[in-house]
């Protein structure tokens, strides 16, 4: 199906991740982090739309923000929090941490290897605006069934094996801003890739040996089900909605089921859509070659 078909309302939110770069200009670093874990792709589809791990498996990332006396996003009590998480059809979703950061990306950030020289470049010039650019945007945008974005980062997810996948991720730069945007994200980059990824990939192949046994063949993943609001139409409560432009994709594609950040309505969401594709049958197409004689 054509590609807008395919996003549909999350659209939007893709937008929002690439016009927020000046001009709307994106460079991938090409040297991105590899890494496979021993588990199933669909643990790292649960991780990138779960809002309330973070305060539990990243300790040791939430503990270095408390020593720096940084009220870092992911050290908050998820469900005390505006935050919010939306399911869209087709599987994909968004995780919003802005309703809960008023003072923006940057003020959750805690001091990092040359930051201090970086952001005083920028203030001295009066570009102290741009520091929220130098993080992530804090939306988590993911497509399925592959591609996450996440903070700074573009990953893209492989599965290998039944038990084993591959995770490829690459920094996303900002060309259209001054050169100490770029080189504060590569601080940012890392400090996550090392403090926060390996309890990810931990917690991964400790939820794959659990789904081993037999005393219990199935999960529950009904987490905030009885709250999940459906925005019909593009129009609810009145609550945030994301926008007109929301609106207009739900009119056409469906509803978007919305909840907190702890909800785990993206799961089931993405989960429904898995079921459908591997349950439907396939329509398939194909072509007749072109014989070598006749082409151009």
């Amino acid at each position: 199906m054509p590609l807008a078909e395919h996003l549909g309302p999350v659209r939007p939110y893709l937008d929002e991740l690439i016009d927020r770069h000046p001009g709307g200009a994106l460079r991938v670093l090409p040297t991105p982090v590899r890494y496979e874990f021993a588990a199933n792709w669909k643990v790292s589809w649960d991780n990138a739309a779960d809002g309330i791990h973070a305060t539990f498996a990243h300790r040791s990332y939430n503990l270095l923000g408390k020593e720096a006396e940084t009220d870092t996003v992911l050290a908050r009590n998820p469900a005390a929090t505006p935050m919010v998480s939306r399911a869209f059809p087709r599987g994909h979703s968004v995780v919003d941490q802005r309703p809960g950061i008023p003072d923006g990306p940057w003020a959750t950030m805690r001091p990092l290897p040359t930051s201090d020289e970086l952001v005083a470049a920028l203030q001295e010039r009066g570009e102290s605006h741009l520091l929220d650019l130098a993080t992530g945007s804090m939306l988590n945008v993911n497509v399925f069934p592959n591609l996450i974005f996440v903070g700074n980062q573009l990953m893209v997810v492989e599965p290998v094996a039944v038990d084993r996948t591959r995770v490829t991720m690459y920094l996303v730069l900002a060309p259209g801003a001054p050169e100490e945007v770029d080189l504060l994200r590569l601080r940012v980059d890392e400090d996550f890739v090392s403090f926060g990824t390996p309890d990810d990939l931990e917690m991964f192949e400790r939820v794959q040996t659990g789904l081993a046994i037999e005393e219990d063949e199935w999960i529950d993943t009904s987490r905030g089900a009885a709250l999940d609001v459906v925005e019909q139409n593009g129009a609810d409560d009145g609550a945030d909605d994301g926008g007109t432009a929301v609106e207009e994709a739900a009119r056409r594609y469906g509803e978007i089921v919305r909840g907190d950040i702890a909800t785990e309505a993206p799961v089931r969401g993405y989960l429904r859509e898995w079921t459908r594709l591997m349950t439907e049958p396939a329509e398939l197409t194909g072509r007749r070659g072109v014989p070598e004689r006749e082409r151009v």
